[in-house]
């Protein structure tokens, strides 16, 4: 059978007139929402235009039928003719109300390029068995398939090809819309971006703030084993085990702590000055207790006692509030003979 006889032979489909409603708006965007008559219930997805650009099937803007599957529908302000059996549109009739010849346009270079993707981007037999990227719609002896229907028809995919080669401004309308809904990707995605990096950044402090409650916990378990030490310094007869104390002068520049606390067995007091003295090679060492019996607890004396004269950091010592480096010797020499003599009491 002919195409044009299976026209002919096609049972008319019988759906109510389609309303435009202009009055919905959202954000600067024109949003025009296709409704149906109540006699349509059975159509239940509506159709959203963008200042009437077509967001699903041309199917969905048919409102007046021609005759057979051919229908009136709206596209943007261009009036169409539908086949709504295969969604195609009519390119001939579309390029005349605009004042150009669809000859013209398919003869593009552009024009064929993309009619070849479609071509071979659409799969075989789809929307219901239609093959062809382009069908021709004959008169037949029919006035109205001569003056109305008849002509080329494409898939609705080519539409906006055809559409902006006609009207500049119908393109124009397309490339704002297309520029605001890239926009929009972009603030979701930044949006969507920014917010998974400030969760991270939360997880981040909160990690940092649980390792700092750590590290706090682990100071005061050390000061309560420095105290622990303390109590058992007399315990040993090894002179070699016992604490020494000394208050070194950094005589380096670039050290934020002047000054530096050695606390260590005398074992140990010799190399702990060397490694010390190849970082600062300038280093003078203005008070030594070679044997004192309590080191560790000395140096807790001093910071406790000199909390207005100095800045600690770990065994760091800087001067403040016009406190000497004489005063700083004579109050640490005071505090250590007081700690002898009270031990040995």
């Amino acid at each position: 059978m002919a195409y044009g006889d299976a026209l002919k032979t096609t049972r008319p489909l019988r759906f109510q007139c389609v309303a435009i409603d202009n009055n919905v708006r959202e954000n600067d965007l024109a949003w025009n929402c296709i409704s149906r008559h109540p006699g349509a219930s059975h159509l239940k997805k509506k159709t959203l235009i963008i200042k009437g650009i077509i967001m699903e099937s041309l199917r969905d803007v048919c409102y007046e039928q021609i005759a057979d599957q051919y229908w009136y529908g709206l596209f943007g302000d261009f009036k169409l003719i539908i086949d709504r059996n295969t969604g195609y549109f009519n390119a001939t009739k579309l390029c005349r109300q605009g004042g150009k010849n669809f000859s013209d346009w398919s003869r593009n270079k552009d024009s064929k390029t993309l009619i070849e993707y479609y071509r071979q981007k659409r799969p075989p037999g789809d929307l219901q068995g239609v093959t062809e990227i382009m069908i021709v719609v004959d008169g037949y002896g029919n006035e109205i398939y001569n003056r109305i229907i008849s002509g080329t028809y494409l898939p609705e995919e080519i539409i906006l090809g055809v559409a902006t080669w006609i009207s500049k401004d119908f393109y124009d309308k397309v490339y704002r819309i297309t520029r605001s809904y890239c926009i929009r990707q972009f603030d979701e995605r930044y949006i969507r971006d920014n917010h998974q990096f400030q969760e991270t950044v939360q997880r981040m402090d909160s990690e940092m703030e649980r390792l700092r409650l750590k590290n706090e916990q682990m100071e005061r378990e050390n000061e309560r084993y420095r105290h622990f030490e303390e109590d058992i310094a007399f315990k040993t007869v090894d002179t070699e085990k016992l604490q020494a104390f000394a208050l070194i002068k950094m005589n380096d520049a670039t050290s934020e702590y002047p000054f530096y606390v050695i606390r260590t067995q005398k074992s140990n007091y010799d190399n702990t000055v060397r490694r010390l003295k190849r970082k600062h090679p300038h280093l003078e060492i203005i008070l030594e207790l070679p044997y004192n019996p309590n080191a560790v607890n000395l140096f807790n004396r001093i910071k406790e006692q000199q909390v207005e004269n100095i800045r600690v950091h770990y065994n760091g010592i800087q001067l403040v509030n016009g406190c000497t480096e004489e005063q700083l010797v004579s109050a640490i020499t005071e505090m250590a003979n007081l700690n002898v003599s009270s031990m040995s009491e």
